[in-house]
């Protein structure tokens, strides 16, 4: 429901920031054909209906906009942090050398 431009810019300030960006789709988020329970509120179906078939070009377009990008699993992400992470503590623990 956010506007994609201003989606953009809030991914790549948080990329700016931290480094990395948490992404999430539900799987029925790019299936438009998907079947439509009885019973719903007008809210829910607005919520998970409007503009469904428009998801896959969405994410496409998301994905050629951040195409420098590494799109990994979240474990792999945090292996890679816990590395980053203790390369840093020893090199702080390192004793400075005399000049």
């Amino acid at each position: 429901m956010i506007p994609s431009l201003l989606f953009r810019i809030g991914v790549r300030e948080i990329l700016r920031q931290q480094r990395a960006y948490l992404f999430y789709m539900h799987p029925w988020e790019v299936d438009p054909e998907q079947p439509r329970p009885e019973g719903t509120t007008a809210f829910s179906r607005f919520k998970h209906y409007t503009n469904l078939s428009k998801t896959e070009g969405k994410l496409k377009s998301l994905l050629q906009k951040f195409s420098e990008c590494s799109f990994v699993p979240c474990h792999e992400h945090l292996e890679q942090e816990r590395t980053r992470n203790s390369v840093e503590s020893l090199q702080l623990n390192q004793p400075n050398e005399p000049e």
